[in-house]
């Protein structure tokens, strides 16, 4: 207070304070007079009560008809739950009306199966209120009791919101035609904080429908309804895969929209429904959606993976585009991997765009196919340089068969960039009988890079050949993929073919076994 004043000396204000601390500081350390030893004893906690010895039903039904202590009663509620009959309804039923005891013995009879713990619960709702009787409600839900569901739509109408939010709820569990039509009545009518209830209901109902055609009558009946957010958006993904490939024409009709929400459940539906109708269709559909949203719609292709949609796919790669849309359509077919587009990539690879170019190039390079190969090995007779140093990184990358021959040409190449490139692929694949060629050639190689390549070319060579064994190795199969249960690939006889090359590790990569899962990241 004097330091807030400024009417005190600072100096003395802190050791005010000071001195306040210390007094605290030994107030909290000394030793708190112990209470009378009487006082002390009546304070003790009570000894923990004995486990219940109740173990039979019989044993259990006379505890909870006796004036046991409350735990021992919730302890046999639990127990005869889980074991109980018939024979323990009434003793479970009398229970209901108590505060105390009204949900473990609800949670009993849910578990019991048989009809007579159901229609304890069905009486129940008559013979209790306020808390007891939504809960009564709730377990009949539980139950999926289709015999209460006349009562719990009387129970719509009630004047307590918990009782009918929870009997609509209740309904969408039970499920079935006569749900459905008691919670499509009271949707008219109900009040709005009801209606999110009634819509969740029916949601249930028509998940658990037995026919997409039931299900979609539901959802479409909630669609034309004022109905909170979550609700509708529930509904139209649920009526979009209900109907399967026509349900198409209403994903195109979201994403041409503006309500956000429909768009991204629009989405969220085009990504779960299957079949390559549907990706034709969405491929074809492309031109005629939002800007803004074609790249999107483009990668959801990708991540379906399907081949049918590459046309529309390269189409959209050429020049002269929307960049990102390129960009999104060339990562689409490197998902697809879809070999028809090689030859596009190809010329894409040397783009003036370097972002187009990079990622042409990554597509070419991992796209799987003897025609994607051809096409590679092909780029190694073009006159343009740049573009002979792209087909030797993509051959190291891609290591079609007959690779080694190519390499070696091209360590001849006139381009001294060319010839780097193809010395640094052929530290992969060179082998001793290669060696007279390089030292060859290494002699009359120039100072600097070029022979900085061969020396590596060679020690690669000498290493692999100083690795091999004489020990016989079997590889009794070999898997390459999306591990352990996506897309995978046999490659037991590429990889037998390797160590029969003297290969003692091998890296997982699609340049040795092709590409199962375009993508993801492959395990072998």
């Amino acid at each position: 207070k004097a330091a807030a004043t400024g009417s005190a000396n600072p100096m003395r204000t802190l050791a005010l304070c000071l001195t306040l601390i210390s007094a605290a500081a030994v107030a909290l350390a000394a030793p708190v007079k112990a209470p009378p030893l009487a006082d002390r004893a009546n304070r003790l906690p009570a000894p923990p009560t004995a486990p219940l010895a109740a173990t039979t039903e019989a044993d259990l039904i006379a505890v909870l008809k006796s004036d046991a202590q409350l735990k021992d009663k919730i302890d046999a509620c639990r127990e005869v739950g889980r074991i109980g009959t018939a024979a323990a309804v009434p003793a479970l039923a009398a229970l209901l009306p108590n505060p105390e005891l009204s949900h473990m013995a609800r949670v009993a009879l849910e578990m019991i199966p048989d009809e007579a713990a159901a229609a304890a619960l069905r009486a129940a709702l008559g013979t209790t209120t306020g808390a007891l009787r939504v809960g009564a409600a709730g377990s009949l839900g539980a139950r999926r009791d289709a015999k209460s569901v006349g009562a719990l739509a009387a129970l719509l109408k009630d004047s307590d919101p918990a009782l009918a939010e929870t009997s609509a709820k209740a309904l969408g569990r039970i499920g079935g035609a006569e749900a459905v039509k008691a919670l499509e009545a009271a949707l008219g009518s109900a009040p709005a904080p009801l209606r999110a209830a009634l819509g969740d209901g029916l949601l249930r109902c028509a998940e658990a429908a037995d026919s997409p055609r039931a299900a979609q009558a539901v959802y479409d009946r909630l669609l034309a309804a004022q109905l909170p957010p979550p609700v509708r958006q529930a509904a139209l993904r649920g009526t979009i895969l209900a109907r399967g490939e026509e349900g198409v024409p209403m994903i195109l009709e979201a994403l041409r929209g503006t309500d956000g929400l429909a768009i991204s459940t629009a989405l969220r539906a085009a990504h779960e429904l299957p079949g390559k109708g549907v990706s034709k269709k969405l491929a074809e559909a492309l031109p005629s959606l939002p800007a803004v949203l074609q790249p999107v719609v483009v990668g959801l292709l990708g991540q379906r993976g399907d081949a049918i949609a590459a046309p529309a796919l390269i189409g959209l790669t050429k020049a002269g585009g929307d960049k990102a849309l390129r960009l999104a359509a060339i990562g689409a077919l490197l998902r697809i991997g879809a070999e028809d587009a090689a030859p596009l990539l190809a010329g894409l690879a040397g783009d003036g765009d370097e972002d187009i170019a990079q990622a042409a190039r990554a597509a070419l390079g991992t796209i799987p196919g003897a025609r994607a190969d051809k096409v590679v090995l092909a780029m190694l007779d073009r006159d343009d340089a740049a573009a002979r140093a792209t087909a030797v990184e993509l051959i190291a990358q891609r290591a079609p068969a007959g690779t080694c021959g190519r390499l070696l040409k091209a360590a001849a190449d006139s381009d001294e960039k060319v010839r780097v490139a193809a010395l640094r692929a052929l530290k992969a694949c060179a082998t001793a009988d290669d060696i007279p060629a390089l030292l060859e050639r290494l002699a009359k190689a120039r100072p600097g890079a070029e022979i900085q390549a061969y020396e590596g070319a060679l020690g690669a060579v000498c290493a692999r050949e100083m690795r091999k064994t004489p020990a016989r190795v079997t590889i009794a199969r070999a898997i390459f993929g999306d591990l352990p249960d996506g897309k995978s690939a046999d490659v037991t006889a590429r990889l037998a073919e390797m160590v029969r090359d003297g290969a003692r590790s091998v890296e997982a990569r699609a340049a040795y076994f092709g590409d199962p899962a375009p993508g993801i990241v492959k395990s072998l």
